[in-house]
């Protein structure tokens, strides 16, 4: 009886350990279309499907074509595939759905899911519909699927078109509304950016394009993110684009330390100003320049032994200002036109001289290019100076042109390279 009864206690260990044992085991995988509902007017559209993790080896995932489109592949439209294809270590798969024909009657599509692999399981959204438009639809969409939002004002632009993907021009003024995705933004309205002109797109009459316009304000880390949806309007259908992602990128970063490399608009000061530039600021490769933080505000510092230390004198903080055209007056008379990035830097002697002293806030204009060998320039205009050393006699005769700053019109150009 003993023995029995020991045997049944060890049995029903067993049992209650493998009971422990499957309830500790990973959960499956599960895989969810990326959204419900798909547009498809003219061209492709990609349908994601998306693993709750990434799969550790080639997993196949069958798709069943439902709906009152079904009978309608490969003339209406044609797939790309009828499965989705993991590869291993990645999380998304896809299959891209092309029009092939226009029918006069809008039709859709649905794809559902068919038998998933052993291990694996089909997550809540397991179908998603594809609108196949018909003859006389209107899309509507984003031109991009992401941008991004600059120093100061952005637009973004909408497209809309016919199902043979020709433009559409509206009759007359059209406005389309737009409004925040929060689930996959960041930044905060009014703090970070703003609607220059409200949350809508108007298309002018006789036109099939327009835009919203984002204006920044603040860069901060963590908050750089903005997603736009279209709104659907009576008579229009939403096209493949009808959300856009944008990251606030902010003015251009010059981070990092950097090595004069010369005066670049020498020579134009010598034969178009007549200039003897003999007096001119000097400076040596081993002349640099550290700029430290987020391209809104830096922490500036130097260490100059040649002349550059008399514009510069000590570390200043650069906070940004605006953006500006500039016209590269020693490209000659059409030279390229430039947009600068306006600092406005403290502790700078606007005297640029050994032995004048006026130091305070100036504005300077800064810039990144790539040159013909491949070297990045960090490019640094100078306009706001009241020199006393050189150009003494230039400066009095510009301070009756009325310019603000005098020297806007004369500045020094200098080039430095990337040291790290």
């Amino acid at each position: 009886m003993r023995k029995l009864v020991f045997l049944l206690a060890l049995v029903s260990a067993c049992v209650f350990t493998s009971c422990s044992d499957d309830d500790e085991q990973t959960p499956a995988i599960t895989f969810n279309f990326e959204a419900t509902a798909y547009t498809l007017a003219s061209g492709t559209v990609e349908v994601k499907l998306v693993a709750s993790e990434a799969v550790t080896s080639e997993v196949t995932v069958p798709v069943i074509l439902g709906g009152d489109a079904a009978a309608l592949e490969d003339e209406d439209y044609s797939l790309s595939a009828k499965s989705f294809v993991f590869q291993a270590g990645e999380k998304e798969a896809s299959i891209e759905i092309t029009r092939k024909n226009v029918s006069e009657n809008a039709v859709d599509l649905v794809l559902n899911l068919g038998t998933i692999p052993f291990g694996f399981e089909a997550g809540v959204i397991n179908y998603a519909t594809v609108e196949i438009v018909g003859a006389n639809a209107v899309t509507i969409s984003f031109d991009n699927y992401s941008g991004e939002l600059g120093a100061t004002t952005t637009s973004f632009g909408v497209l809309l078109k016919n199902v043979s993907g020709e433009n559409y021009e509206v009759t007359a003024d059209t406005q389309f509304s737009v409004e925040i995705d929060a689930e996959n933004t960041t930044a905060e309205e009014e703090v970070h950016y703003s609607f220059t002109n409200g949350k809508y797109i108007t298309v002018k009459a006789g036109e099939s394009t327009g835009s919203i316009d984002l204006s920044f304000f603040k860069l901060e880390e963590g908050k750089t993110d903005i997603a736009l949806k279209l709104v659907a309007a009576d008579g229009y259908i939403l096209g493949n684009n009808p959300e856009i992602y944008i990251t606030i990128a902010g003015p251009t970063n010059f981070s990092g330390t950097w090595s004069f490399a010369g005066i670049s608009n020498l020579e134009w000061w010598q034969i178009n100003a007549g200039t003897d530039t003999s007096d001119f600021p000097k400076g040596t490769s081993s002349d640099q320049i550290t700029f430290a933080g987020l391209s809104t505000e830096y922490t500036v510092t130097t260490n100059f032994s040649g002349d550059l230390k008399n514009y510069f004198p000590a570390t200043s903080t650069a906070t940004f200002l605006t953006e500006r055209e500039e016209r590269l007056q020693e490209e000659g008379l059409f030279g390229s036109t430039v947009m600068l990035t306006v600092l406005s830097m403290t502790d700078i002697n606007v005297n640029f001289s050994a032995t004048e002293q006026d130091v305070r806030a100036a504005r300077v204009g800064w810039r990144l290019f790539t040159d013909g060998d491949n070297n990045e320039i960090l490019e640094c205009t100078i306009y706001d100076y009241e020199p006393t050393d050189f150009l003494a006699d230039v400066y009095q005769m510009y301070v009756s042109y009325g310019s603000d700053p005098v020297m806007l019109y004369m500045p020094l150009r200098l080039h430095f390279l990337r040291e790290n």
